[in-house]
């Protein structure tokens, strides 16, 4: 049942379509890919051995649009999990379309690992240090009253970046209200710093992704936050790097 890619695996979260040699069609969500395969989520199950045509859709956010990945694939697993859209399934690409093998390559190389250096391509964000994967709930006041909701799409030091349903104004600044929790004791704190829009993206589904740079924080909230970061991924990197 376990997933046999050697290839290292990034997370994701796309759209996926399945056509299969009955003729039936239906969508799924890949939740990781590789250069060997992906894994999905599907609200039907498929039979290990099982040959798919799929079509990979994943949102490019530096080029605006979504790039088509189409493959066939064999199924190599599949994992009840209880609930709505329930089954994980493992599928090893076997044959590309056309031009999808570099296409899915030029993507893998963007998503980068969960830890990934900040890109430096024109329009995109600008933090030197390394960014980490994290969803959080924050809360961004735009100074009229109105607070809006957003989930964070990765966090670093300087910065962070949500996942919004509308669009913001690169340059204007927001306070932004966030919970710390500390891994170690589980212990919450609530936060407020001050972030400048630093780019904003189109993303899939009609949303928006936006950077913020974190200018300063209220009261012991930096030392909060960072301390957070430090302790969830800084010190777990340096076991696996070999830092001191």
């Amino acid at each position: 049942m376990s997933d046999r890619r050697r290839a290292t695996r990034y997370l994701c979260r796309c759209r996926v379509g399945l056509f299969r040699a009955s003729g039936r069609r239906e969508m799924a969500w890949a939740t990781d890919v590789s250069a060997e395969g992906v894994q999905i989520h599907a609200s039907y199950p498929c039979h290990p051995g099982e040959v798919l045509d799929i079509a990979l859709m994943i949102f490019n956010p530096l080029l605006e649009k979504t790039v088509e990945i189409l493959s066939r694939a064999t199924v190599t697993y599949c994992v009840f999990e209880g609930g709505r859209a329930s089954f994980r399934i493992g599928l090893q690409f076997t044959t590309f379309e056309p031009g999808s093998d570099e296409r899915l390559r030029q993507e893998l190389a963007r998503l980068g690992p969960n830890t990934h250096p900040a890109p430096v391509s024109a329009g995109s964000e600008r933090r030197a240090e390394r960014r980490y994967r994290y969803r959080r709930k924050v809360g961004i006041d735009l100074g009229n009253g109105t607070v809006l909701s957003a989930w964070t799409d990765d966090v670093s030091r300087s910065g962070l970046r949500v996942v919004l349903d509308r669009r913001l104004v690169k340059g204007h600044r927001h306070w932004i209200r966030m919970s710390v929790v500390q891994p170690v004791d589980g212990h919450v704190d609530h936060i407020a710093a001050l972030g400048q829009v630093s780019y904003v993206l189109f993303g899939p589904m009609g949303r928006f992704l936006v950077g913020f740079q974190l200018l300063e924080f209220k009261g012991d909230g930096q030392r909060l936050y960072h301390q957070e970061i430090h302790a969830r991924f800084e010190s777990v990197s340096a076991l696996f790097s070999g830092d001191d």
